[in-house]
């Protein structure tokens, strides 16, 4: 079992399958309800954050190779670069705040 638990998570990260489990776990019983309350409001802002980062990211990415569309084409990409890295490094911080909330105030 111990080798089982041992093997790469399923979260696409380098995490093992039971630090995935472990997470997942502890977060899907709350959700709804308790979204906006202690460590699932950190999660859930974390998520959220990432996931706009990262999509933005994605889109800059896009933009800067000419795949998208010529209506959602911009000129500035200097800000759409720094609000995306911005993003990314509030998810990040974000994600610190959710492991000391988690495992090390345990709230």
């Amino acid at each position: 079992m111990k080798n089982f638990l041992n093997l790469p998570g399923f979260l696409g990260t380098h995490a093992t399958l039971l630090s995935d489990l472990t997470l997942t776990t502890h977060i899907l019983p709350g959700i709804p309800g308790k979204l906006l309350e202690g460590d699932y409001g950190v999660t859930t802002v974390h998520a959220v954050v990432g996931a706009i980062g990262l999509l933005l990211g994605v889109f800059v990415v896009l933009r800067g190779n000419e795949l998208v569309p010529n209506v959602l084409r911009f000129q500035n990409y200097k800000l759409f670069m720094r609000t995306s890295y911005t993003l990314y490094m509030l998810a990040t911080f974000l994600g610190m705040v959710v492991y000391i909330t988690v495992f090390v105030i345990g709230i």
